[in-house]
């Protein structure tokens, strides 16, 4: 026979089984303080302390209880008690804040088991007997905060102090320099500030000194290059200043050196080399900058195994020295003004796997057995640069070759089949250079891999890749601006992750690929300026692109009623498109871009990309009305509907749609009046209703007070300011018609058209961003994208 649990029954059984969990651990704390107090000299003061109460544990001396009746706060201040704290059973609070045993008569040592405490916030030991043999003092990864302990110092015997990753503030008190025996001080990851001050000089056998991300300032202090036993200084992600001192080279045991992310400037200090057991260099990303070149003194660093010169203002060449590192793994000279050629001597370097030199004005060939001994290398980023020539062939000697970026460079000649060796390969970036002829059929292969595939800016030609399997990985395709012809390949269907989709100016053609509504992860998709023809229409596929936030169909020849209907969904996302690598080796981003046409100019957006919705519907073949916009587009920032066949009213609820930012509907057959609901759209700073039938009188209130003739011009009937034609009578503001009568389509008897994009476009092919250039062109001042851009995050958040 069947037994059933009634679900009200299971609630109770779960309910008492909490509630039985939550006495069992009161009784574990009661019965841990008790056998504490027995382990101490007896004191009348915890008289309330006994195994019989442990049911009102919550009302002895000393203790407070948090809502669920555990531990938080233990306060035995000044209770004349005597003994040790081996038998306190620190493990035994998982929720004790604070503990206060100050004003007593405790000694011996304090047992490292204190650091079990993981909630505490406050800790007064102070005015015991306790012995100073303490050596080392964790208290890291709490939520320790205020100012540093006071009397850390009394400690004298420490050699280890870690209280990283807490919320200290304030200045270092002069008091821990008398911790004359310390070896380790650990103090990265909290809010300390202020200057370093000079006495740090007294810590003479301190070996290893952690201050980063922290707001440190000011110039480093002299006495700080007589740490002689230093072997690892990180003072990264503060706010030091200054140059950098030759004393530096008095290190001489320094092993690990990091200086990134700070206000140092200056001349390079050369006298880092003769830090010959230097294994770690970092000085990358300095605000004001180290200046200079690099000298050739770098190749006497034989044991560097990382050097980051990174984001500074060096100049000049790169030493050929740099082959003498044969150890280095990691190399980054990104973001510099380096000239010449990538010195040969790096294919020397065969542990390397992470070389980066983009952004800087290398230029030359890069020779074709440049990395033939560089059989660990696994990045390599030679973007926005000068290069020329062929890229490399040789791909078969990278077994784990992961991210190739060679885009912003002068590179010409085809894409080599060889590239499809690199089967190990996820970033593939060859943009904006001078490749041309057809694209190997087998990179479509290589899709199982690769996650990010950008070939836009080139002049390739042919077909694209036909063959991507079931098995693809990939999530960024962009091929913009080549001369691809043929049709989308079908099996791109296959792609399942894939969110941004970028074919836009290229000779592809045939009618919309309707199977592109079954990539249900797509957000950006770009078929602008290609010879796409006939009706969009989805095939009875139910839910249609439910991700979608960015769509650009312009300069095409589409016709039939608008498909607003299929883009329901439309809104912006916390997705930057940032593709990271953290490896055991290292950590890498990728960030990936688009090409934004605005007002004819073309703008790469890359940071701020997951903030656009966008539709560009432009300069097509498109008619009917302009279909009724509901209150669902309210992220809608930007639409254009230009150069089309569309007729009938403007829609009044086109209104609801308070983040609009840029509306075009020009050069249409629409007709009657522009709805006074327009008025309501706070943040329209750009709009342009010219060559269509229009009527009445111009509103002129919020916005609309703000635009001149030129929204206007080529609508004979329309009157009042900002024209010169004045209005002989007041038009009612009533609206004559809202596009009731829905368009239909072969698919649909009846669609509700849904808008949800931002139009990427002004005039004919554009997509309008929230670039820079954007608000420059039209506008002038940015106060509406700022406002925009803080309400939209406000709404995000």
């Amino acid at each position: 026979m069947a037994h059933f649990v009634k679900p009200y029954d299971l609630l109770l059984c779960v309910f008492f089984l909490s509630s039985l969990e939550s006495i069992l651990a009161t009784r574990r704390e009661g019965e841990a303080l008790v056998k504490w107090k027995n382990s101490l000299a007896p004191s009348s003061s915890l008289d309330s302390w006994s195994l019989t109460h442990l049911d009102n544990l919550c009302n002895w001396t000393g203790i407070t209880c948090n809502s669920a009746g555990s531990v938080s706060d233990i306060n035995l201040f000044n209770k004349q008690l005597t003994g040790k704290l081996f038998e306190f059973g620190f493990t035994s609070f998982p929720n004790l804040n604070n503990l206060t045993l100050a004003d007593n008569f405790f000694s011996g040592p304090i047992p490292s088991a204190i650091g079990n405490l993981t909630q505490l916030q406050y800790l007064d030991l102070s005015n015991n007997y306790l012995n100073v043999d303490l050596e080392t003092l964790y208290l890291n990864e709490n939520s320790f905060g205020g100012p540093f302990p006071p009397d850390i110092f009394k400690l004298s015997k420490l050699r280890v102090l870690a209280l990283f990753n807490n919320f200290f503030e304030g200045p270092l008190p002069s008091n821990i320099f008398k911790l004359s025996k310390l070896r380790f001080l650990l103090l990265w990851s909290n809010n300390f500030s202020g200057t370093l001050p000079n006495e740090i000089g007294l810590l003479s056998e301190l070996e290893d000194l952690d201050l980063h991300s922290n707001f440190f300032e000011g110039p480093l202090p002299p006495n700080i290059f007589k740490l002689s036993k230093l072997r690892t200084l990180f003072l990264w992600g503060n706010n030091f200043s200054g140059s950098i001192s030759n004393d530096i080279g008095l290190l001489s045991e320094l092993k690990h050196l990091y200086l990134d992310s700070n206000s140092f400037e200056g001349p390079f200090p050369t006298n880092i080399f003769k830090l010959s057991k230097l294994i770690q260099l970092g000085l990358a990303n300095n605000t004001n900058l180290f200046e200079g070149s690099i000298p050739p003194g770098l190749g006497l660093l034989t044991n560097l195994e990382d050097l980051s010169l990174a984001y500074n203002n060096l100049g000049g060449y790169i030493p050929s020295s740099i082959g003498n590192l044969t150890l280095l793994v990691y190399l980054n000279l990104a973001r510099n003004k380096l000239v010449g050629t990538l010195s040969k001597t790096i294919s020397n370097l065969t542990n390397l796997w992470f070389l980066d030199v983009h952004h800087n004005s290398l230029s030359g060939n890069i020779q074709s057995d440049f990395w033939k001994n560089s059989t660990s290398l696994r990045y390599i980023n030679l973007a926005d640069n000068n290069f020329s020539g062929n890229i490399p062939k040789e791909y078969n000697v990278l077994p784990i070759l992961d991210h190739i970026n060679f885009r912003g460079n002068n590179f010409t000649g085809e894409l080599p089949p060889t590239i499809c060796d690199a089967t190990s390969l996820s970033i593939l970036d060859l943009s904006n250079n001078g490749l041309s002829g057809a694209v190997p059929h087998c990179l479509g292969n290589l899709a199982d891999k690769l996650i990010s595939i950008n070939l836009a800016n080139n002049q390739f030609e042919g077909p694209i890749p036909t063959n991507f399997s079931k098995s693809c990985r990939l999530t960024y395709l962009n091929m913009y601006n080549n001369h691809f012809k043929g049709l989308v390949p079908q099996s791109l269907a296959n792609c399942k992750r894939l969110q941004i989709l970028d074919f836009g100016k290229n000779q592809i053609g045939g009618t919309f690929p309707s199977w592109l509504f079954t990539l249900g992860e797509l957000e950006v998709l770009i078929l602008r300026s290609n010879r796409f023809f006939g009706r969009i229409t989805r095939r009875g596929i139910p839910h249609p692109f439910p991700k979608l936030r960015i769509l650009d169909l312009s300069n095409n020849q589409f016709t039939g009623y608008l498909p607003i209907s299929y883009f329901k969904n439309m809104k912006p996302n916390d997705n930057n498109y940032d593709y990271f690598n953290n490896t055991n080796e290292a950590y890498y981003v990728y960030q990936v871009s688009i090409s934004l046409n605005v007002k004819g100019s073309e703008h790469e957006v890359a940071n701020i990309l997951h903030i656009y919705t966008a539709i560009d519907l432009s300069c097509n073949k498109f008619e009917g009305k302009v279909p009724n916009i509901t209150g669902e587009l309210r992220w809608l920032a930007l639409l254009n509907l230009s150069h089309n066949s569309l007729s009938g009213p403007i829609p009044s609820q086109l209104g609801k749609m308070k983040e609009l930012q840029s509306l075009d509907l020009s050069s249409n057959q629409l007709t009657g009046v522009i709805p006074d609901q327009l008025t309501s759209m706070t943040f329209l700073a750009s709009l342009n209703l010219s060559e269509n039938h229009l009527s009445g009188k111009i509103p002129r209130k919020g916005q609309f007070s703000t635009f001149g003739e030129e929204s206007y011009l080529g609508n004979s009937a329309l009157c009042g300011v900002p024209l010169t034609k004045n209005c002989i009578d007041d038009v009612p503001p009533s609206q004559v018609g809202d596009g009731d009568d829905e368009n239909v389509d072969e698919d649909d008897t009846v669609d509700e058209f849904n808008w949800k994009v931002i139009l990427m476009g002004y005039a004919c092919g554009l997509i309008g961003g929230l670039s820079a250039g954007y608000i420059v062109f039209t506008v002038g001042k940015p106060w509406w994208f700022l406002r925009y851009i803080e309400t939209l995050q406000q709404k995000l958040m």
